[in-house]
């Protein structure tokens, strides 16, 4: 989704895109298929295809781990796949979107693949940048002075991610840019009159694994029926999680009336956003969420933590409420504040909504890209 809204620049820009997508991902909208040139290749990635078949056999993949010494050959051998191809098209800049970082070295071998040529590049990092593993310490200093030297630009999707590639990785960059992920601002979805006010609709946006502790939601709407506080918790996102969510929602008493697993939902979730009352979000890892922006965009009031870039986009009081320990009762304390503060809760929705128009629309990113590409 972010590279995808840096590509649509790009293309209204008049430049001509090539997207490169190994056979096994890399879907692309339908939006973006006429307007570009799409090339598949074959990267080499056995030791990840391993990794992933034998991750629940954990005795095995820790005997695989002795062939990580593969992984530089691998790379060379990508890297040259990448020249080769760069060589043929005679192109003028390399963007490389790689999630997280080090994420798919796929991406990585393509930076220094256009190193190699003298091909001007940028690095994008979607999400927050890992520590150095220690079985594979020396071999990731190596890794980081590499992507270091050879990256012309690294941009990513707040300034808490560009911290930790200094910090955590010791890239200190020829360049930094800060490219934030944005929405359009068309309103897609109305939000529907209530038959019963009293209930207040909370709702989150998330993948359901560990690091997104909707547990600790779960648990603070429990306390919250408790309390006599009439509220609905419905949750949006699939994930390893899901299961364990459902056990404990049991055991903490809350049945079909106080909550709702809705699962994954395929493309706009803004049907579902605008009837929130509120929007939570308990993430421990995060780069900037596109459910934040979403949130912002519809006026829906937030409670979130602090993780990652989201206080670039939330400050505290303001245009939301920050949460700064991950403890059920304190997300319960902000929720009720909003619930009987009225005036607080639209002066909220209101300054984050004007935020999101100065800082996070379409239109900023395609200025803030425009004027990369102009530079570079």
């Amino acid at each position: 989704k972010y590279f995808e809204s840096l590509i649509q620049v790009a293309i209204k820009e008049n430049h001509e895109v090539e997207y490169i997508i190994n056979n096994e991902n890399s879907l692309v909208t339908e939006s973006l298929k006429d307007k570009i040139t799409l090339t598949k290749i074959n990267v080499f990635n056995l030791i990840n295809k391993v990794n992933l078949a034998l991750k629940k056999y954990k005795y095995i993949n820790s005997i695989f781990k002795v062939f990580i010494i593969l992984n530089p050959i691998i790379f060379i051998f990508n890297i040259l796949q990448f020249v080769n191809l760069l060589r043929k098209r005679k192109v003028d800049l390399v963007i490389s979107c790689n999630g997280g970082y080090p994420g798919g070295e796929s991406c990585l071998s393509l930076i220094l693949a256009s190193k190699l040529l003298n091909i001007k590049n940028i690095l994008l990092v979607a999400s927050m940048p890992q520590k150095r593993k220690k079985f594979t310490y020396p071999y990731e200093i190596l890794f980081d002075l590499l992507v270091d030297k050879s990256t012309s630009l690294l941009a990513a999707c707040s300034r808490s991610q560009i911290s930790s590639m200094q910090n955590l990785r010791g890239i200190s960059g020829k360049r930094f840019e800060v490219l934030h992920n944005a929405l359009n601002e068309e309103i897609k979805a109305e939000k529907i009159k209530k038959n019963n006010n009293d209930i207040v609709k909370l709702g989150t946006i998330s993948r359901i694994d560990k690091n997104k502790s909707i547990s600790t939601l779960i648990s603070a709407v429990s306390q919250l029926k408790t309390a006599g506080y009439k509220v609905f918790f419905e949750i949006i996102g699939d994930g390893p999680e899901l299961k364990n969510l459902k056990r404990q929602s049991l055991k903490q008493g809350l049945t079909d009336n106080d909550i709702l697993f809705r699962g994954f939902v395929e493309g706009d979730v803004d049907n579902y956003l605008v009837d929130f009352d509120v929007f939570l979000f308990s993430s421990l890892w995060e780069g900037l969420p596109f459910s934040i922006l979403e949130a912002m965009k519809y006026k829906v009031p937030i409670i979130t933590s602090p993780s990652g870039g989201i206080e670039e986009a939330i400050i505290d009081n303001k245009t939301g409420i920050i949460v700064r320990e991950n403890l059920d009762y304190k997300f319960a304390n902000a929720i009720k504040m909003i619930i009987d503060n009225k005036d607080i809760s639209t002066s909220l929705a209101t300054n984050a909504y004007e935020l999101f128009k100065k800082k996070f629309s379409s239109a900023v990113l395609h200025k803030n890209f425009k004027s990369i590409l102009n530079s570079i």
